[in-house]
């Protein structure tokens, strides 16, 4: 890993062979972990993975140099600040009964009188095929 600079702004790049392919899961994990422990330390601002120039030379002038306003201007806006990815997973039956459950509530409703009536959600749902 090296460090290609232009003024204040600074970016982490590595050489790679161009007669093999990019993108293998533990290239991915690497640029990842690079991001992570980057983070740690300082405001970072993440280029896709796979993002390729010829050499250091292109990455200072093309990248850091070429767009040095608008790097500076979004590192100042995420110092402090932190990303999170959070993944669910769900049971399918369950989120379709509690959905099922749902449906049935809204076509209609008790009203203080203890008659039953539709809802204008239920009298909207058998025109648009809803249910």
């Amino acid at each position: 890993m090296d460090i290609v600079t232009d003024g204040d702004i600074a970016a982490l790049v590595s050489a790679m062979s161009v007669d093999r392919p990019l993108g293998k899961p533990e290239n991915l994990r690497a640029h990842a972990n690079v991001l992570d422990g980057t983070s740690r330390v300082a405001p970072v601002l993440p280029l896709r993975f796979g993002a390729v120039l010829t050499d250091a030379d292109a990455v200072k002038e093309e990248l850091l140099a070429a767009h040095a306003d608008e790097f500076a201007a979004a590192l100042e806006q995420l110092e402090g600040k932190a990303q999170y990815v959070v993944k669910g997973r769900y049971v399918e039956q369950a989120i379709l009964r509690r959905s099922s459950t749902r449906t049935s509530r809204r076509r209609s409703c008790v009203t203080r009188s203890g008659t039953s009536r539709r809802t204008p959600a239920a009298r909207r749902g058998w025109r648009s095929g809803n249910w």
